[in-house]
């Protein structure tokens, strides 16, 4: 077997450096998801302080002044039948339902958009490293 004189296909440093940049946008993406998560408890704590003050109220008309700020738990709180503490804790019960709703459906999504981000960043990488690699070995051919 004859010897070979050309050295074998090497990666420049800065492929190296660029497939690191790729999968630090993975990384920004997960650090997005660390603060974006709290959004539905941040909710729901605005809602829990909007029913203190309404369970805080004296009259109907101290009431309808939060008609504004209650949101979903307007119906709950509009009802007549039932005595304002009793309505106050049934809103609370709906409060806790939805933002636990809401920070499971926020998870799964986060988990979905990280995920494919990951595979995409991942895949890119690798083609253009391949493809740099195989670009070296052809260029001793070449001449």
């Amino acid at each position: 077997m004859a010897a070979s004189n050309t050295a074998p296909a090497q990666l420049d440093g800065a492929w190296y450096g660029f497939l690191l940049m790729v999968f630090a946008v993975v990384g920004l993406a997960g650090i997005f998801g660390t603060y974006a998560s709290q959004i539905p408890y941040l909710r729901g704590e605005a809602a829990e302080q909007v029913l203190d003050r309404a369970a805080l109220a004296r009259t109907p008309a101290d009431l309808a002044t939060l008609k504004d700020d209650l949101g979903d738990n307007t119906a709950i709180l509009a009802r007549t039948d039932l005595p304002l503490s009793q309505r106050i804790t049934e809103a609370r019960a709906a409060t806790r339902a939805r933002t636990a709703r809401d920070a499971a459906d926020f998870a799964t999504r986060a988990r979905v958009v990280i995920g494919v981000i990951t595979c995409g960043s991942a895949l890119f990488g690798c083609m253009l490293l391949g493809t740099a690699a195989h670009q070296r070995a052809r260029k001793p051919a070449e001449n």
